[in-house]
C-alpha cells in the first residue's frame, strides 16, 4: 500500500495503510480476540475498496496475496458460526478455483500468485452499494456471464464447488428476510480475502456446522430447490436412484448459460410464473417432467430469491426439493392410484 509521504514542506496524506496498521496493533494486543481478528479483515476490506474507487490508488498496479485457508476457524473463537457467517462461507466456497469470488466483491484480476488491482475495474467486479440480495443478483448475472463466455470459446465451464454447504434452515433465513444483512454483507467480504484452491479437512470439518432445524418447504423454498441446479453444472442425483446418475443429465442440453441468464432475468424482473414455465421445460428436456401448478407464483423480493442460488446446499437436499416438483410415476409392476 502506498504510504503517507513528505513532499517538500507538506505531507501527502494517502490514508491507507493507517487503518490497517491500527487494526494489526489492536489485533497483537489481544491475539486471542475474534473481534479483533475481524476488525483486521474489515480494515483491509475497507482500504481495498478504497482502492477501488480511486484511479490514482490503481494505477500503480497494487497487489496483493490472499490469506492461509488455516486462519479462518481464529475469526471464531472455538464458536459455532453464527447464521450469517455459515452462509458466507457456502457463498464464497462455491465458487470455483479458477473464477474466486474476490473476482466479483473486489476490483482485481487473477495472477499466478495473488491478485492485482490494475489501472481499470475489471468488467467482472459488479459489487457496489444498494441491498444486497440486489447486489448478489448482479454477481448471479455476471457469473452465468462468464459460463456463456466460457461456452463460447469453447472452454469447459468450471463446475461450482460445495465444500462448506449452506443448511436450508440458513437459506430458508435468507428467502424470509430474518438474517442479518449487514453481517452478512461483512463476512461475505472478510471471506474474500482468504486463498479458497485447497482447503484441508479439518478446516472443513470445523466450520461446516449443519442447521437444527429442517424448516417446513414454503413457497420460496420450493422455488430455490427448483431453480438452483439450473445454474450450476453438478449432478442432481434422482430421489430414491442415485445410481440412475444425474436427473438433468449433461447429454439432454437441459442446462445452458443462454438458459440460465434468460432464467436469471425472468426471476429478476418479478416474472416468476414465466420463469417457472421456462425451468420446467429445461427439466422436461432431460426427461424429468415436473407437475403443473394451478395457482399463481408470486414473490415479494424476486431478487433475494435469484441470489439464493449462490448458496450451495447437500446433494440429499437437492434431492428432497426437487423430488416435491417431480410427476408421480408408476413404478413397473406397481399400480396407479387416483
Amino acid at each position: 500500500m502506498p504510504r503517507d509521504r513528505k513532499i517538500g514542506q507538506r505531507w501527502r496524506f494517502v490514508g491507507l495503510r493507517g487503518p490497517i496498521e491500527r487494526a494489526m496493533l489492536q489485533l497483537a494486543a489481544e491475539p486471542g480476540d475474534p473481534g479483533a481478528a475481524c476488525g483486521l479483515l474489515d480494515a483491509v476490506v475497507a482500504v481495498l475498496d478504497r482502492v477501488d474507487r480511486n484511479r490514482s490508488f490503481r494505477e500503480p498496479g497494487i497487489s496483493w496475496e490472499p490469506l492461509p485457508i488455516e486462519w479462518l476457524p481464529a475469526l471464531f473463537g472455538g464458536e459455532p458460526p453464527a447464521v450469517e457467517a455459515r452462509l458466507a462461507l457456502a457463498l464464497v466456497s462455491g465458487f470455483p478455483v479458477s473464477r474466486p469470488f474476490t473476482l466479483y466483491r473486489l476490483g482485481v484480476e487473477k495472477r499466478r500468485v495473488g491478485f492485482e488491482h490494475p489501472a481499470h475495474s475489471p468488467a467482472r467486479c459488479v459489487w457496489g452499494p444498494g441491498p444486497l440480495s440486489r447486489v448478489l443478483s448482479s454477481v448471479v448475472q455476471r457469473r452465468v456471464l462468464d459460463w456463456e463466455e466460457s461456452a463460447k470459446t469453447g472452454n469447459k465451464e468450471p463446475s461450482a464447488r460445495c465444500l462448506i454447504p449452506a443448511s436450508l434452515d440458513a437459506v430458508n433465513g435468507w428467502l424470509e428476510g430474518t438474517i442479518d444483512e449487514t453481517l452478512l454483507w461483512r463476512w461475505i467480504s472478510r471471506l474474500a480475502l482468504f486463498d479458497w484452491r485447497v482447503i484441508a479437512a479439518p478446516v472443513i470439518d470445523e466450520l461446516s456446522l449443519r442447521g437444527a432445524n429442517t424448516p417446513p418447504v414454503s413457497g420460496p423454498l420450493a422455488l430455490f430447490g427448483m431453480l438452483h441446479p439450473l445454474f450450476n453444472l453438478q449432478p442432481v442425483l434422482r430421489p430414491n436412484q442415485p445410481q440412475a446418475g444425474d436427473l438433468l443429465d449433461p447429454e439432454s442440453g437441459a442446462r445452458t448459460p443462454a438458459m440460465a441468464r434468460a432464467l436469471a432475468s425472468l426471476v429478476r424482473a418479478g416474472q416468476i410464473e414465466a420463469a417457472v414455465r421456462l425451468a420446467s421445460s429445461r427439466y422436461a428436456m432431460a426427461g424429468a417432467p415436473l407437475a403443473w401448478t394451478v395457482g399463481p407464483w408470486h414473490i415479494d423480493d424476486p431478487e433475494r430469491l435469484l441470489a439464493s442460488v449462490l448458496f450451495p446446499i447437500e446433494d440429499s437436499e437437492r434431492t428432497v426439493l426437487i423430488e416435491r416438483w417431480l410427476r408421480p410415476r408408476r413404478q413397473q409392476g406397481g399400480e396407479a392410484h387416483a
